[in-house]
């Protein structure tokens, strides 16, 4: 049985109501895959710095690649929890003030990111009996989560928010 292409195209349509729910799935996952693809490239490049011309064996990166897919997950789960309430605040926020700009909710990404990023320092600074992480260390954290924010936001505006002014009923 041949399902023709119009058919298909409707059937594999979201509707209207469940476009902000998919959007912010995808986004809060694509900003903890971009977060974790960000700070293991980093971890690798300062290992391989740190080690010189005798850094770790191939089985050591890929125990490091097992451990991190393991995490990631374990990150895309505690993200989908962790960023409700701000991400229900920046959605209020912006159908009260009717804002469907993709600035509007990037810049809110960065800053639920850095929000995230100030909470792990404190809780992990509590963990290492109050000394602060070195200034790399820092840099990438601030970085991972700034950029991990903006993609999700991007993701979620992309598929929760850009197309639903177009398909909106003209008067």
């Amino acid at each position: 049985m041949s399902v023709s292409r119009s058919r298909w195209w409707k059937f594999g349509d979201v509707s209207e109501t469940n476009r902000p729910t998919l959007g912010y799935l995808l986004g809060v996952t694509t900003g903890a895959v971009a977060f974790w693809l960000f700070a293991a490239l980093m971890t690798w490049i300062t290992i391989g710095f740190n080690h010189g011309a005798h850094g770790l064996s191939v089985s050591m990166y890929a125990a490091m690649a097992i451990a991190y897919f393991a995490f990631l997950i374990a990150w895309v789960v505690a993200s989908w929890i962790l960023v409700i309430v701000p991400f229900l605040l920046v959605r209020r926020a912006a159908r009260a003030l009717s804002i469907a700009a993709a600035g509007y909710y990037i810049c809110c990404g960065v800053a639920i990111g850095l929000l995230l990023c100030a909470l792990h320092e404190f809780v992990g600074a509590r963990a290492r009996a109050g000394e602060a992480l070195p200034w790399p260390d820092h840099a990438i954290a601030l970085a991972s989560y700034g950029l991990g924010g903006a993609l999700g936001a991007f993701v979620f505006w992309w598929v929760g928010v850009r197309d639903r002014r177009r398909s909106a009923p003209q008067p």
